[in-house]
């Protein structure tokens, strides 16, 4: 078994590794099917690719991430303090749990969707998934009909990204209670100005919950954190 810190300096390369091995099935399957748009435009390739990885990759990578996640959504988490995991809900709870209008950041395949049903979180009216990855799109609608988001509209799935939100209309300024993020602000250009934008979408008090791969984000917040707006 390697040293931890030796693991950790690996991980990364492996990780690589294992996403290139999905970039040729990507590519076969563009040229069975005959879609050379994908294959001629490097950032749908890369979506599609992206997207073949993340649907093997991404319930693997849920199974770790849990731990920190779920305390995170429920309100548990302090100061980037996960609790113990013998620790109970009821117990130990200083912040309340993801409610209202959410935004959900970057939902890739869904693989977070199970978790805005009420058996998780009961005090949800509407999630807004913001994905522009739309070759991703099927699987997170997948997901959202498995949990029973679909109906009357309860999560809706918005093909933009950050910073073509506001121009897309479909969530109004300060019209949310929550903006949820998990593993995506390490994989988006520019976190500090796109969490910047996605700050005007807060109400007065309205929160945010993030979970990032990075050792510093967005104002010092660690691995898990939460941010509250100042009216």
């Amino acid at each position: 078994m390697l040293p931890p810190v030796l693991a950790s300096l690996l991980h990364p390369f492996h990780f690589m590794a294992i996403a290139l091995t999905h970039l040729p099935p990507t590519i076969l399957s563009a040229l069975l099917t005959g879609d050379f748009g994908t294959l001629l435009s490097p950032s749908r390739l890369r979506a599609a690719w992206f997207g073949r990885f993340w649907a093997v990759v991404g319930p693997l990578v849920r199974i770790h991430a849990e731990p920190n996640v779920i305390p995170l959504l429920q309100g548990r988490v302090t100061h980037g303090v996960v609790p113990p995991p013998t620790t109970t809900t009821t117990s130990s709870q200083p912040h309340p749990p993801v409610s209202g209008t959410v935004l959900e950041i970057g939902p890739g395949s869904g693989m977070w969707t199970s978790l805005f049903t009420p058996a998780h979180l009961p005090s949800i009216d509407k999630v807004y998934g913001i994905e522009p990855n739309t070759d991703i799109h099927p699987l997170l609608a997948a997901q959202v009909a498995a949990a029973g988001l679909d109906r009357d509209g309860k999560y809706e799935i918005v093909p933009v990204g950050i910073e073509a939100l506001a121009e897309s209309g479909r969530v109004a300024r300060e019209s949310v209670d929550c903006i949820v993020t998990v593993m995506c602000l390490c994989s988006i250009p520019e976190p500090r100005r796109n969490m910047a934008q996605l700050y005007g979408y807060l109400k007065p008090g309205g929160r945010c919950m993030l979970e990032s791969r990075l050792a510093s984000v967005y104002w010092r917040m660690r691995n898990v954190s939460r941010y509250r707006k100042v009216a």
